[in-house]
């Protein structure tokens, strides 16, 4: 059986999604099935690996998503090793680094936070559609399609190549109900309420 995951996180990241996903997809291979897997990127360009006879493609994010996961990382190490640099230096590139890094943090919190649908994951929704669909239109049908959540947006993908090839059987896997995460919502949901409860019925 030729099987296919859309996950935003997995291996090499380390997080509980991504451990869980890398286990399953070991676990298949293991007994005679083929599994690929679709999966956000860091880098700006796709790239693909082979992982214990499973295929991996890594899709990059558009330039916002591309820019906060950069934001995300402590760059001072990597200042503190140019040892070409005096102190002086250092300590205005660190100034510099941290008066920037405040002021985008702080627009994305009070803009874009407000805005972004349907989750922090909507800048991969239309790379990682089109690159599925690449991956598809070039190799031989799969049989399901496993959309991965959190984060939702996953499921966007999934459902979007679901309509387009509606012979391959579509399971999603969720851990939380979508439009019921009041506690730690995935966005605004003043705006988004009746948008989250009719996508997310839309995809059962």
């Amino acid at each position: 059986m030729k099987i296919l995951i859309i996950s935003y996180t997995y291996w090499p990241q380390i997080e509980p999604r991504s451990i869980r996903g890398r286990s399953i997809a070991d676990y298949w291979v293991k007994n005679g099935h083929s599994v690929s897997v679709i999966t956000a990127s860091p880098q700006k360009k796709q790239t693909k690996i082979n992982k214990n006879d499973v295929n991996i493609i890594y899709i990059p994010e558009n330039f916002i998503g591309l820019l906060r996961r950069k934001l995300s990382k402590e760059k001072t190490t990597e200042i503190l090793s140019n040892a070409h640099q005096n102190i002086s230096k250092v300590n205005k590139a660190i100034n510099f680094n941290i008066l920037l890094k405040s002021f985008i943090k702080l627009s994305y919190e009070l803009i874009l936070k407000r805005i972004q649908w349907p989750d922090f994951a909507w800048t991969w929704i239309f790379n990682a559609r089109r690159g599925t669909l690449n991956h598809l239109n070039s190799n031989e049908a799969y049989d399901i399609i496993i959309s991965v959540s959190h984060p939702f947006s996953s499921h966007l993908v999934a459902k979007s190549i679901k309509h387009k090839f509606q012979k391959m059987k579509w399971i999603l896997d969720m851990g939380d109900p979508f439009c019921f995460l009041v506690e730690s919502p995935p966005n605004n949901f003043l705006f988004y309420n009746a948008l989250n409860r009719h996508i997310e019925g839309t995809c059962f």
